[in-house]
C-alpha cells in the first residue's frame, strides 16, 4: 500500500476514528475532504494491525510491514541468479561488484550492464546474508557507546575524532570513509583503534599535568618579586620614572635573575642592565638565523661588593 499520500494529520484522525470504533468508510472521507477508496484503504490497513498487532494500533507511526516484492523471473534473472553464487565462490568475503561483473559478462555476453547488474548484485547478498569483510572493531560495550556518543557532542576536537573514529570502525572494514570523516591519518586511525583494544577508553583520558616542585618554587618567587615591584616606585631602583611599564618591570626582573646569580644583595646598575638587555637581544636575533646557541655566555659583576662570575648563560627562561 502507498501511504502518505495525505497528510499525516488526516491519517491519524483516520486512526482515532477506527479506535473509536467508526468504520464508516464513507462519512470518515466526506469529513475529512478524502476519496472513499483511500479512507476504505486506510481502514483495512487498521483492521489489520488490530488483527496482527494489536498493541501497535495506538501507535501512529506504526504500519503493517511490507515484504518486499519479488524481481520478475525474466530469462536473464534466471540466469543472474543461477551464475551469481559461483562467481562469488571463488571471490575473497567483501568483493565488489565490478570484479563479478566482469566475469559475468564474460559467461553472458548479452547479459545484464554494469548498473542493473550492481542494484541487483548488492540486493542480492543483502538478503542471502553472504559473509563480508569484517569490520575494524567486531563489538562495543554499551557503556562505552553511550560515552562515545557524548564525546561527539564534545567541544573538545580530538574527542570528536576519537569517538567519529570509532563508532565508524564499528559500521565499516575500511579506512578512506573514517579518514575523510575523521580529519586525520590511517596511521592515527590504526594507533586509536589499537590503543582501544588493549585499554580501553582509559587510555584516551588526558593525562594529568604535573609541575616540578622546583619549577613551582621558581614562579613563586618571580611572582613575589614582581608584587614586591609593584608596591615600590620605580625610582627607587633608578628609573626616572612615576608609574611602572612592562619594559621598567622587565628591566628590574632581570636585576633580581642576576642578583641571584652573583649571590650579592645590591641593585645592579643600569650600565650593565643596559649590556645584558644588548646581549640578549643579540642572542635572539642569532636564534632567528640559527647560527649560534640558544644562549649567550657573557661575564657579570657588580660594582659595589666586586663579585664577579663568568660564562653567565642569559636565556628566554631567565624572565
Amino acid at each position: 500500500m502507498i501511504r502518505h499520500q495525505i497528510p499525516q494529520k488526516k491519517i491519524n484522525m483516520m486512526r482515532r476514528q477506527f479506535i473509536r470504533g467508526d468504520e464508516t468508510t464513507y462519512r470518515i472521507a466526506k469529513k475529512l475532504g478524502i476519496s472513499t477508496v483511500t479512507s476504505w484503504r486506510y481502514i483495512n490497513e487498521f483492521k489489520r494491525i488490530k488483527a496482527t498487532y494489536p498493541e501497535r494500533l495506538k501507535d501512529m507511526n506504526f504500519f503493517m510491514p511490507e515484504e518486499p516484492k519479488s524481481h520478475r523471473l525474466t530469462p536473464l534473472y534466471v540466469n543472474f541468479i543461477k551464475v551469481l553464487p559461483r562467481l562469488l565462490a571463488a571471490e575473497k568475503p567483501g568483493v565488489k561488484a565490478k570484479p563479478v561483473w566482469r566475469k559475468y559478462r564474460a559467461m553472458y555476453p548479452n547479459g545484464y550492464a554494469y548498473l542493473p547488474f550492481t542494484a541487483l548484485f548488492y540486493e542480492w547478498i543483502k538478503v542471502n546474508d553472504v559473509p563480508e569483510i569484517p569490520k575494524l572493531l567486531a563489538s562495543m560495550p554499551e557503556y562505552d557507546v553511550k560515552a562515545l556518543k557524548k564525546w561527539r557532542h564534545s567541544s573538545d576536537h580530538r574527542k570528536w575524532q576519537i569517538a567519529t573514529t570509532l563508532l565508524m570502525a564499528l559500521q565499516t572494514s575500511g579506512y578512506k570513509t573514517i579518514t575523510d570523516k575523521a580529519e586525520t591519518t590511517n596511521e592515527t586511525i590504526k594507533n586509536w583503534i589499537s590503543t582501544y583494544l588493549s585499554k580501553g577508553l582509559v587510555a584516551f583520558k588526558p593525562p594529568i599535568h604535573k609541575i616540578f616542585p622546583t619549577v613551582i618554587k621558581r614562579m613563586k618567587q618571580r611572582a613575589e618579586n614582581l608584587i614586591k615591584l609593584l608596591h615600590e616606585p620605580p625610582t627607587t631602583h633608578g628609573l626616572n620614572r612615576t608609574s611602572w611599564t612592562i619594559t621598567a618591570l622587565t628591566i628590574c626582573m632581570k636585576r633580581f635573575t642576576l642578583k641571584k646569580f652573583l649571590g650579592c644583595k645590591h641593585l645592579i646598575p643600569l650600565e650593565r642592565m643596559d649590556t645584558v638587555s644588548k646581549s640578549r637581544e643579540t642572542c635572539l636575533r642569532a636564534k632567528t638565523l640559527s647560527t649560534v646557541k640558544r644562549s649567550i655566555n657573557y661575564n657579570v659583576s657588580c660594582n659595589v661588593c666586586g663579585k664577579t662570575r663568568s660564562s653567565f648563560r642569559l636565556t628566554s627562561t631567565d624572565l
